[in-house]
């Protein structure tokens, strides 16, 4: 009984060393951050383009979102917004810019998504060569369009850096938010793209040719839909470019509640993804002879690095216990290698782009204790509710 609780606790101590050891290498490959391509920090006119926004209730940050589309040489005439189920005053504050909008009113079919479908709809009626998607609350670099329609070349959908930052003046928890949020989209993706893999859209200043978006289901529902939306252009096919040098950004909610929903619903989204796509990937990476897919599927395999950790952290309690039992070491010695080798890639990751956001006493003493206090979060997290969406309140 005891050689058969031992293999077992081997086992799941085996399971957890891949995607630490997956996240290890990732680092070590993605923190080269700077692509190898050209690009021109140069701001130009993009006639072919149009810029897709849906925004909802978004009438403290939409002005400055399309305020930066024009410092990108986008006229108001190139921008489509979606007002989409808006009580407050987004609309006119756009009319106001003499930007299009066009407002949608479905309370049963609520979200990005379907409002993303309802504008292409509309574009329809004069198709564009490409279509930029961006988030209501995001601006961008001047250079970033001409910049990606270059990478484009009408075939490839191109990601951009794109980062949710925490204002300097924020608190300790927006700034380890921030930091985190680089590794995963930033430092990551670069490692995908490094390997000439496709990688996640991450949510905004997506750019898509005509051909390609019209051939997309947006009106999915699913809360992470831009995950989704990514995993099956990649199962069909379409390359998915990573633009590292082209920026696009955000801010945190100001409140905690707010952070803490998003967190929730992103996380338990991504986790229920990964579930359902990881099969498909490593089939149709077997079926289409594609390593490349079978890298996505290690890729989304990585948990978010707290609730890695703190996975670990509570194998680790059960296998000392065991050890101080029995005397067998060897699965706890492995929990103890994974451990290892997270904290050395986050210690890496802090090294070379983290030192802006947390200080070296932040890294190692603040975050460690932030960590341990999000296990009630990820036990929301694992109960695998019904997921539906909601609006993130970013507070007045």
């Amino acid at each position: 009984m005891v050689f058969l609780a031992n293999a077992f606790l081997l086992l799941i101590s085996v399971i957890l060393a891949i995607p630490a050891t997956l996240f290890f290498t990732q680092v070590l490959i993605g923190i080269r951050v700077r692509s190898n391509q050209r690009i021109e920090k140069e701001t130009s006119i993009t006639p072919g383009l149009k810029v897709l926004i849906a925004a909802h209730n978004e009438e403290l940050v939409i002005q400055a979102t399309l305020e930066s589309l024009f410092d990108a040489a986008i006229p108001p005439s190139q921008i489509l917004v979606v007002a989409d189920n808006c009580s407050d005053k987004t609309a006119e504050i756009i009319r106001n810019m003499d930007v299009p909008v066009i407002e949608r009113d479905d309370i049963h079919l609520r979200g990005k998504g379907h409002a993303l479908a309802f504008g292409i709809e509309k574009l329809e009626e004069d198709p564009p060569d490409y279509v930029l998607i961006l988030d209501a609350d995001c601006t961008l670099d001047p250079h970033a369009p001409k910049a990606l329609i270059d990478l484009s070349l009408e075939q490839h959908v191109v990601q951009p850096n794109y980062l949710i930052k925490a204002q300097p003046e924020s608190d300790l928890g927006r700034r380890i938010s921030g930091f985190l949020f680089k590794i995963k989209n930033l430092i990551r993706s670069n490692a995908l793209s490094t390997l000439g893999c496709s990688v996640p859209l991450l949510g905004s200043g997506m750019l898509f040719p005509w051909s390609v978006i019209t051939n997309t289901r947006f009106a999915t529902g699913n809360i992470v839909e831009d995950t989704k939306i990514g995993l099956d252009l990649q199962l069909s096919g379409t390359k998915i470019l990573f633009a590292p040098d082209i920026n696009v950004s955000s801010y945190f909610p100001d409140t905690d509640a707010a952070r803490e929903s998003q967190s929730v619903r992103w996380e338990q989204g991504n986790l229920q993804i990964a579930l359902e796509y990881v099969p498909k990937l490593i089939a149709a990476a077997f079926k289409n002879k594609d390593h490349r897919l079978a890298f996505s599927a290690l890729h989304i395999l990585v948990p978010p690095v707290s609730l890695l950790v703190l996975a670990i952290l509570g194998l680790a309690f059960i296998n000392t216990t065991s050890y101080l039992i029995s005397g067998f070491h060897w699965a706890l010695e492995l929990n103890l290698f994974s451990l290892v080798i997270v904290f050395l890639a986050v210690l890496i990751c802090w090294f070379f782009c983290g030192s802006e956001d947390l200080s070296a006493k932040e890294l190692l003493v603040d975050l460690p204790i932030k960590t341990l206090k999000k296990v009630p979060h990820y036990f929301r997290i694992l109960k695998f509710g019904k997921l539906e969406w909601v609006k993130t309140d970013r507070g007045k």
